[in-house]
C-alpha cells in the first residue's frame, strides 16, 4: 500500500466504514473495495504538464533535480573558505538533468578553486539559471542551498485543481472502463496536493468553474496534512 492510499484509508475509516479491502482482486482496479459493491480508486491530485503526449507530474523532475543539486552543493569543498554562498536557481521544462548538473558543478567547482567565476547570476541554458550570492555568515559548507523557483508551477489555486483534476479523473476512468461492470458504485479519491482539501469558499468557486461531467459515481479530495478532512466534488 502507497503513501496515497493510506492517506486515503484513513479518510475511508473516518467516514465508519469497516468492511474495506485493498486489492481486492490483485494488482488491478479497484485499490480499496467497500462492502463488496463500492470500488474505490485512489490517486494524487497534483500539478501535470504535457511532454510529448503523456501528462507528467511537476514531481518527476522537481524532486530529483533538487535531490542532485543539494548533493552536489554538499559535495564541493573548500579548505579556507572565509565565507559561505547561499545558491538559487530557477527552471523550467524539459531539462537535461545531468547535463545541467554537470555544468553547474564545473561552474561552481571553478569558483570555489579560483575565484575566476563571479558571484551573481549564472545561464546554463534558457531553462535553468543559477545565482551565487554572499551569506551574512559563514556555514558548515561553502555553498547553501538557498531556494528554487519551478515555472511550471503556481496558478490560481481553484484553476489548478479544476486542470488537474480533469487530467487525473479522465486517466483513471480509462483504467476502469474495461471493470466498471463488477460493482454497482465507483468512487475517486483523489489526494489533493494542490488546493489540500479546499476550503468552502474554493469548493464553491471550483463547482462554478467546472463544465465537464464525470463517469464516477463520486470524487472526493482528501487533505494529504489531514487525512479525515475531505470534499466531495
Amino acid at each position: 500500500m502507497n503513501k496515497d492510499e493510506k492517506i486515503a484509508l484513513q479518510y475511508l475509516e473516518s467516514l465508519g466504514f469497516e468492511n474495506i479491502v485493498h486489492e481486492p482482486d490483485g494488482n488491478i482496479p479497484p485499490d480499496f473495495l467497500i462492502n463488496n459493491k463500492i470500488g474505490i480508486e485512489v490517486r494524487r491530485l497534483n500539478q501535470n504538464y504535457m511532454s510529448g503526449n503523456r501528462n507528467n507530474g511537476l514531481e518527476e523532475i522537481q524532486f530529483p533535480l533538487l535531490h542532485k543539486i543539494e548533493n552536489l552543493l554538499s559535495e564541493i569543498k573548500s579548505d579556507s573558505y572565509e565565507k559561505s554562498y547561499f545558491i538559487s536557481y530557477t527552471f523550467r521544462r524539459p531539462i537535461s538533468l545531468s547535463g545541467t548538473v554537470n555544468e553547474m558543478k564545473r561552474l561552481l567547482t571553478e569558483f570555489a578553486e579560483t575565484g575566476s567565476i563571479r558571484e551573481g547570476v549564472h545561464v546554463i541554458h534558457n531553462r535553468f539559471k543559477f545565482a551565487i550570492i554572499p551569506a551574512s555568515e559563514k556555514h558548515e559548507q561553502l555553498f547553501v542551498l538557498g531556494g528554487y523557483s519551478d515555472h511550471d508551477s503556481g496558478g490560481f489555486v481553484v484553476s489548478e485543481v479544476n486542470r488537474n483534476l480533469e487530467i487525473c479523473a479522465n486517466e483513471k476512468s480509462e483504467k476502469i472502463k474495461d471493470l466498471k461492470w463488477k460493482y454497482p458504485e465507483w468512487w475517486l479519491v483523489l489526494v489533493d496536493y494542490i488546493g489540500y482539501g479546499l476550503s468552502a469558499a474554493g469548493l464553491s468557486q471550483l463547482k462554478e468553474i467546472q463544465t465537464k461531467e464525470y463517469s464516477w459515481d463520486r470524487i472526493i479530495l482528501v487533505n494529504p496534512l489531514n487525512p479525515q478532512n475531505g470534499v466531495e466534488i
